[in-house]
């Protein structure tokens, strides 16, 4: 197949072209590769990327959604996305007094020879030349294709182009002594870009902004002559890579902050080995957290391994970060901890462990692991010549096979062998070519070995180099159990995985153990792996369980004193995979939020009041929308875990990464009937058919909760992992977002048309999340108002003011929820959202002062009263500013600062001053002369007997405390008279609290507790959780008081 971008010949599977990563077309049904330029699937003809929407797709979707309006226009242009990548630029330096004495077309020559070996190391290493900027070159890592290293490829990239530069620098000498020596520098960045992907365009050119472009630049650009300069992301991605040396931070032109940048020193384990980005936290080690059951399978396999002496194969499948590397550590220990048994009574032998790792790229991976087993059996030591490592590897191969009485001829297996694994071993250089070696064995049939292999569809020395490893490895396990370790299975090559199969199907009678570590992808191109034979067994790792996850968070920070918002925090985002358990706490510890101090780990000073704030209540809320507001804010998914998933959402097709992307903007949990709402430009059966794609490739799971839909009998799904979600939403353009949530909202107001009251959590968030992301480059009128009559009527436009308008009216609404189901913190933020707004807006001073007063009722029944007090002040300031105060809005605001004042005085931080809580007690009942008496004169003389117990209490004079005593009895005592006769539930209960509260003062226990128990009558009228607690508790205080402990406890227990 021919990539029509740099038209390379690849493999007719192939899903990336080998040369540039352009993707081809994959079909969304039955996963066949098409050439680039189909329309239909050449396997069951399903459309690969409609560009219009025709009159069938559009019945369709009528019959679908009952109305539907296609996308803006800008849908169709450029796929333009969000993503997180490593910029780099670099530089040679004395390029301008080089070309004053050259011939243009020598230093053409120079900079054209340079070009070219500068972008042979960047592709090398997965990166895209962005652009040349004279002497300059410009390279993106994760553009048009993720990768979960990316700043490892960047950074190996640029240490490569340092050594390709010194190489070219010595060509040069060797033609001219005389020749200028080319330096360079390098300026390597991590962060957030806008991407734009011309696809029209064959060159597939891109064009990269954002700041992280431009820190690249300047980092570039103060950097010494052959040196490497990162910024801090990059730095913390890569920093158990590379070693580095940090700098003094940086002043960079047009940066007002000063920059961290560290020098690249080296690679840490100096080997030429593409090795997995290292996992874990340095200094922080846990014991294996559950995997109870899989490590008991494993060593039953093994087990009869042994008893059998058979081989047997174990595919350990995993996502990314669940753990299987550390799973098969676990074993390995465990199993060589048993060899060394002195008191069973079969002394066991100890396995030979042997291990490799299938690169994600590179020279010469097909049989990359094998290279590393070899590595470990013969000690292969850099120094050695090619020579010296071949005759030594023929003789361990003749001692073995002469130990094993095997009668093969250990040259032939020796030679078969070492030319398997390619041109190299370590850094010691083994065979010639090898494909030309195949290809002439092939025509000549040389090899021994081939002419004495089973008739088969391979090629000769391709089934004979099967056969040698056959040999060899049944040989070594003659001496000892062979246990061998191929990780990250989903890399390997075909040739690999046809040689594992033939080996635990053809070796016989000596025990060997296969593990093989993969992530699912390896099914998308080997769906039969495994499948039906008797030695292969796949373990698949499923997520921790929340408690094992809390287990993991303990043995990490060695303590269980983590405040609760933190843990949450933690395992809502993680959900069970300890690799983003571990990347979390990295983040957390990077951000100061979690400190070291004498030993153990405590909440950084800066962050005490954040954690406070958002103090969980004791069963967090189960709506997701809601949950949000309860969890610590991250500054953004770390970019290890942004790495890895972003890889892997980008090998979806376009049409499933589209589909996706429209499910995160609706949500975790999504409807079908949105989908096919926001994805209008898709023929319904290919929504369909690219949801089942979803689920299979485990991006999208049918949702084991039915969350309530406006649309019946819908299908309601869930995106596996939140962090999914995360990463998909953020690559998502600003304009798109703004559209796409403007557009679901007007949608889903029209569905839920007579009970909106179910979805306001949801139309706040939506209208909320396009406001937040309008853009100025949004073209006027592009979100438009689908009318409920129906699609003949002509769409109104949504103006920035009218989409705030929605903002403000749904997310007081969402507040209100929030505050009657005590979910109090959202409350607060929703009010103070719509604040904002209303300020913005220039509202007038009666809609903010309203707002003010929904946040004192916030903060009252979280228990801010402080915070509290003074917004109920605010509200009144502005309801008397303008002169014309509406008298029941003035008693309802003296009341609440009349009640805060007074009864809850004891939970201030600071209190007020009496003075000011009188002014408020007089000014409330004033307003209530000449009115019919009502439970609000029992409200005011209740607050005025409690502030008279005040008074008594402050007082140092005797007189005055009797006389204030006396007064608070008189006060409460009215109060009561007047509660009763209006028979007023309410006035009641609080004027009995109020006389209680007396009593004790007066040291009046039995008093005090009969008008408690009193007050425990009217429990079942009263809805109050604050007013039930507060009865309850002086419940308990009551009975303490008059030495009943055990009733005592009982209602402190109730409180």
């Amino acid at each position: 197949m021919r990539c029509p971008n740099c038209q390379t010949i690849n493999p007719p599977t192939a899903k990336f072209c080998l040369e540039c990563g352009r993707r081809f077309g994959v079909c969304p049904n039955c996963g066949t590769v098409n050439v680039p330029t189909a329309k239909y699937c050449i396997e069951c003809g399903t459309a690969l990327l409609p560009k219009e929407t025709d009159e069938h797709t559009q019945q369709l979707l009528l019959q679908a959604n009952g109305h539907t309006r296609p996308l803006p226009t800008i849908m169709s242009q450029p796929p333009e996305e969000r993503r997180v990548v490593t910029v780099m630029f670099a530089d040679i330096t004395g390029s301008t007094p080089l070309a004053d004495h050259l011939d243009p077309e020598d230093m053409r020559a120079i900079l054209s020879g340079y070009f070219n070996l500068m972008t042979e190391q960047i592709r090398k290493h997965g990166g895209t030349v962005e652009k040349y900027i004279g002497d300059a070159v410009m390279a993106v890592f994760g553009v048009p294709f993720a990768h979960e290293d990316d700043p490892d490829r960047a950074i190996r990239a640029a240490i490569d182009m340092q050594a390709a530069l010194a190489r070219f620098n010595e060509q040069r000498l060797a033609q001219d002594p005389e020749a200028t020596r080319l330096q360079m520098r390098i300026g390597i960045n991590t962060g957030e870009v806008a991407a734009t992907s011309n696809a029209q365009d064959n060159r597939g050119d891109f064009l990269i902004t954002g700041d992280a472009v431009n820190v690249a630049a300047r980092l570039q650009s103060v950097a010494t002559p052959d040196t490497i300069l990162v910024g801090e992301r990059t730095y913390l991605s890569t920093r158990n890579v590379f070693d580095f040396r940090a700098l003094a931070p940086l002043r960079l032109k047009g940066k007002t902050d000063p920059i961290t940048a560290w020098v690249v020193i080296g690679q840490q384990n100096n080997t030429s080995t593409i090795a997995q980005h290292p996992r874990g936290l340095d200094g922080l080690e846990a014991r294996l957290v559950g995997r109870t059951l899989e490590l008991a399978l494993m060593h039953a396999t093994y087990a009869r391994v042994q008893a059998e002496q058979r081989p047997h194969l174990i595919t350990l499948l995993g996502v990314p970060g669940i753990g299987k590397s550390r799973l098969v550590r676990e074993f390995l220990q465990s199993e060589e901890e048993t060899s060394k048994c002195t008191t069973c009574e079969d002394r066991l032998v100890a396995p030979r462990i042997l291990q490799g790792r299938c690169p994600p790229y590179g020279e010469g991976v097909t049989y990359r692991p094998l290279v590393e087993l070899l590595n470990s059996l013969v000690n292969v030591r850099k120094v050695e010549t090619y020579e010296t490592l071949e005759s030594r590897f023929e003789d361990f191969v003749r001692k073995t096979l002469i130990a094993a009485k095997s009668a093969e001829d250990p040259v032939e297996v020796a030679y078969a062998i070492i030319r398997s694994v390619g041109r190299r071993t370590g850094d010691t250089m083994l065979a010639q070519n090898y494909p030309d070696q195949l290809e002439r064995e092939r025509l000549h049939g040389s090899s021994t070995l081939a002419k004495n292999t089973d008739q088969s569809s391979q090629s000769g020395p391709h089934m004979a180099l099967m056969r040698a490893w056959r040999i060899f490895l049944e040989a070594l396990a003659q001496q000892q159990p062979l246990i061998i370790i191929i990780d990250d299975l989903q890399w390997a090559d075909e040739a690999l995985l046809d040689l594992l199969e033939y080996l635990t199907d053809r070796i016989t009678d000596v025990p060997i153990l296969f593990l093989c570590p993969a992530r699912p992808d390896l099914f998308d191109r080997r769906r039969e792996w495994g499948g039906g034979r008797r030695n292969f067994t796949t373990i698949v790792l499923e997520s921790l369980s929340r408690e094992e996850s809390s287990d993991l968070v303990n043995e990490l920070l060695k303590t269980e004193e983590i405040p609760g918002v933190l843990r949450y925090t933690i395992l809502n985002r993680a959900e069970g995979n300890p690799f983003f358990v571990e990347e979390i706490v990295r983040m957390l510890i990077d951000q100061k939020v979690l400190v070291k101090e004498d030993g153990s780990w405590r909440i950084g000073t800066q962050n005490e009041g954040i954690l406070s704030e958002l103090a969980s209540p004791s069963a967090p809320p189960d709506d997701t929308l809601i949950d949000l507001h309860y969890v610590f804010p991250l500054p953004r998914v770390p970019d290890t875990i942004q790495g890895v998933l972003a890889a892997r959402v980008d090998l979806l097709s376009p049409i499933e990464k589209r589909v996706l992307q429209h499910a995160c903007i609706i949500g975790r949990t999504f409807w079908l009937s949105a989908l096919i709402e926001l994805a209008s430009d898709l023929p319904a059966n290919i929504i369909f058919e690219t949801l089942d794609q979803l689920v299979q490739r485990d991006f999208v799971e049918v949702a084991e909760k039915q969350a309530r839909s406006p649309v019946e009998n819908d299908q309601v799904f869930t995106i596996k992992h939140i962090l999914i979600r995360d990463v998909v939403y953020n690559n998502i353009p600003r304009m798109r977002r703004s559209q796409e949530h403007a557009q679901l909202a007007i949608w889903l107001e029209e569905k839920a048309h007579g009970h909106v009251e179910a979805f306001v959590e949801l139309l706040a968030y939506h209208y909320q999340q396009a406001l937040s992301t309008w853009s100025a480059g949004i073209v006027p009128g592009m979100i438009a108002n689908h009318d409920s009559q129906g699609p003949a009527v002509s769409a109104a436009r949504l103006t920035r003011s009218e989409l705030r308008s929605r903002v403000i009216t749904y997310t007081v609404m969402a507040g209100d929820q929030a505050l009657h189901s005590y979910f109090t913190i959202r409350a607060i933020q929703a009010y103070s959202e719509a604040l904002e707004l209303l300020i913005d807006s220039n509202a007038d001073s009666q809609s903010i002062a309203a707002m003010h007063e929904k946040l004192g009722g916030a903060y009252t029944q979280r228990g801010n009263l402080d915070e509290a007090w003074q917004e109920y002040r605010r509200a009144l300031q502005l309801v008397t500013a303008e002169g014309q105060e509406d008298s029941d809005h003035l008693l309802h605001l003296y009341n609440h600062l009349s009640e805060l004042g007074t009864r809850w005085l004891g939970y201030f931080n600071t209190n007020p001053s009496l003075q000011d809580t009188h002014t408020y007690i007089e000014a409330g009942l004033k307003l209530l002369e000449g009115k019919p008496i009502s439970g609000q004169n029992a409200e005011f003389l209740t607050y005025q007997a409690f502030w008279y117990v005040r008074n008594q209490l402050e007082s140092t004079d005797t007189q005055e405390r009797a006389r204030f005593a006396d007064l608070a009895l008189q006060s409460g005592n009215e109060a009561l008279r007047i509660a009763e006769e209006l028979n007023d539930t309410g006035a009641i209960w609080l004027t009995l609290d109020a006389l209680a509260y007396v009593y004790t003062k007066q040291h009046r226990y039995q008093d005090a507790h009969k008008i408690h128990h009193y007050r425990e009558k009217f429990a079942d009228k009263v809805k109050s959780r604050v007013e039930l607690h507060d009865l309850y508790y002086s419940l308990g205080w009551a009975h303490e008081a008059v030495s009943d402990y055990p009733t005592a406890l009982k209602w402190f227990g109730y409180s």
